[in-house]
């Protein structure tokens, strides 16, 4: 029997059997992989999503305390305005007093 011959001879019930097997074998290790990279994959995200939810808490932390910061700065001008205006009020008054003495 020539080479050529064999290639042509139709396969046997035991032969795709054994065909069938390795395909299955090698479908599951492809499977194996591909699962293992889809938990490789997720993890890497839920890793991801927790240090950028860390992020953004210590930011907005950050901006928060800028604006309170902020604002007691305003009420500390406001209050220094607010004295400012009743002391130059109060020294309006003196002048109108001392200007309406007759001399």
């Amino acid at each position: 029997m020539d080479m050529q011959e064999c290639d042509d001879a139709p396969a046997t019930k035991g032969e795709l059997k054994t065909e069938v097997g390795r395909l299955d074998k090698r479908i599951d290790i492809v499977h194996r992989g591909l699962a293992l990279e889809i938990v490789k994959t997720q993890d890497r995200i839920d890793r991801s999503e927790k240090n950028l939810r860390g992020e953004i808490r210590d930011s907005s932390s950050r901006i928060i305390k800028a604006v309170e910061d902020f604002m007691s700065q305003v009420g500390k001008v406001d209050r220094a305005q607010i004295i400012a205006d009743w002391r130059l009020t109060e020294l309006e008054k003196r002048v109108k007093t001392i200007e309406s003495r007759p001399s």
